[in-house]
């Protein structure tokens, strides 16, 4: 038999030996699995809760400048009072009317997870807010904003001072 034969028979038998893995190869493997996800899961955890804390911001943000833009084009049009002055019997109209603006609103309602309770002063100036998306609330202060995990309010509305 020629040389180049006998090789490729033997690498052949060989071959046909060695049909699976061991199981201690087996418990090899599934071990450093199971070191790599417990690394690397709480990681993953918090990226994604720090990504549902931004989403949370960002709708905040979205809902600020909605209600800014509907109190200006409400300041140039002369018609600030009226929201001033219906806040006391219809608190939540300007506050659905900033979801609305906001893109954020579910059929022209406020969104069943979501609240927002705002302070405007009577010239039209948003002083403070909180809003909530159920998991985090946002709090905005004069031009800054905080975040915490957990809805502090229930319900929405605006007061005018």
């Amino acid at each position: 038999m020629d040389d180049g034969k006998v090789i490729y028979m033997k690498i052949l038998n060989r071959l046909k030996r060695t049909r699976g893995f061991t199981l201690v190869e087996l418990v090899v493997v599934v071990a450093i699995i199971g070191v790599l996800a417990a690394l690397l899961i709480p990681t993953l955890a918090s990226h994604i809760d720090n990504s549902h804390e931004t989403s949370c911001m960002m709708d905040c943000r979205h809902f600020i400048t909605a209600a800014q833009n509907s109190i200006t084009k409400r300041y140039t049009e002369n018609t600030l009072r009226e929201v001033t002055a219906n806040a006391a019997a219809d608190p939540t109209a300007f506050i659905i009317e900033c979801f609305v603006l906001a893109e954020l609103d579910e059929n022209g309602a406020i969104p069943p997870k979501y609240h927002a309770q705002m302070t405007i002063t009577s010239g039209g100036d948003i002083t403070n807010a909180i809003f909530t998306n159920g998991v985090y609330t946002i709090t905005y202060d004069n031009g800054s904003y905080t975040a915490e995990r957990g809805s502090l309010i229930d319900s929405s509305s605006l007061t005018v001072i």
